[in-house]
């Protein structure tokens, strides 16, 4: 597995070492959602648009904790980075 959280890393460091590239990748989607015609979200009501963010966020977060304790590391192996 790839270490992701290096010290020096600077997605590892704008998201604190805390489940670096899902963090990163719902930054993206939600910034892409943003630009003119991309919005698939547009029509819904600013309470459901909330809703449906914290769950895809609950979602990938939780799905990020339940699968890190099947992977294994090894902290002293520098080489997959």
């Amino acid at each position: 597995m790839v270490r992701v959280c290096v010290v020096g890393l600077e997605l590892a460091v704008m998201y604190n070492d805390q489940s670096v590239l899902e963090n990163h990748h719902l930054a993206v989607a939600f910034k892409l959602l943003q630009h003119d015609g991309a919005d698939i979200f547009e029509n819904l009501t600013t309470k459901s648009y909330r809703t449906l963010r914290r769950v895809a966020i609950d979602v990938v977060s939780s799905y990020d904790s339940c699968c890190s304790c099947f992977t294994t590391t090894n902290d002293d192996d520098d080489d997959d980075v």
